[in-house]
């Protein structure tokens, strides 16, 4: 990861939104030859993970209320319908961006003398919050639901049949490679700019609106999302479906 900034004004929380900016995600996976499961460390990672939210939490009651964690059964009651309706209010108000995204998979056990790689690019996804007609605002006290206005930028899905391993490149190289990707991405929105993959799924770009509604009635659904796309194309060549 690139970069990760949160703008949390705790003293306006009730004015200025929560802000959280995501730059350059990169991530590479390969297959296990072997299967290397551990019923133990998996129990223990768990465990880990509990103890880390309970951490999380605690240090959350801290900053909203001052107040540590070890408090009298009614203090704490206090403590978390205050810390409920806070986290209901940076919900509310939560704006997101997050740029420069790529997965990249690759295999070469799969398919003997095959190797190929699947990976998502994305250049950029963001959502702030509106009202209920979707024009940015900041929300007060609102019971009925979350509106989101979102827009993806370049989402693409490839699929390289007999391609290169970036495992068995340098990490500078390897990081080198993703970014360019990324960079070229941004640069242009024209197929002829963008990197030589095999897409199956081509990039596009889109409006959304996101609606979710905390108390729905039997006739309504919990979430609702329109997304409005430039255009659309899959595609698949015959070295992919024999990869398959």
């Amino acid at each position: 990861m690139g970069s990760l900034l949160l703008t949390v004004l705790w003293t306006a929380l009730g004015s200025q939104p929560f802000e959280e900016a995501i730059d350059n995600i990169y991530l590479l996976a390969i297959p296990s030859s072997k299967n290397k499961f551990d019923p133990e460390d998996d129990e223990r990672c768990k465990q880990a993970n509990k103890m880390e939210n309970l951490k999380n939490y605690e240090l959350l009651l801290f900053f909203t209320t001052g107040t540590p964690g070890n408090t009298s059964t009614e203090e704490a009651e206090k403590n978390e319908l205050f810390v409920a309706a806070m986290t209901n209010k940076i919900l509310d108000n939560l704006q997101i961006q997050i740029k420069n995204v790529h997965v990249h998979y690759e295999d070469k056990i799969s398919v003997p003398g095959h190797p190929f790689s699947i990976g998502l690019t994305l250049a950029e996804l963001s959502a702030v919050s509106t009202d209920d007609d979707f024009c940015k605002s900041f929300i007060v006290g609102s019971k009925a639901g979350i509106h989101k206005s979102t827009s993806l930028d370049l989402l693409a899905i490839y699929f390289n049949t007999n391609s290169i391993s970036l495992s068995d490149l340098a990490p500078d190289q390897f990081q080198k490679h993703l970014t360019m990707i990324s960079q070229s991405k941004n640069s242009d929105s024209k197929a002829s700019t963008l990197p030589d993959h095999q897409y199956i799924l081509k990039p596009f770009s889109g409006e959304g609106k996101l609606v979710l509604h905390k108390h729905p009635a039997k006739d309504l659904d919990k979430i609702n999302y329109q997304l409005t796309l430039s255009e659309l194309a899959f595609l698949i060549d015959e070295d992919q479906y024999q990869d398959v």
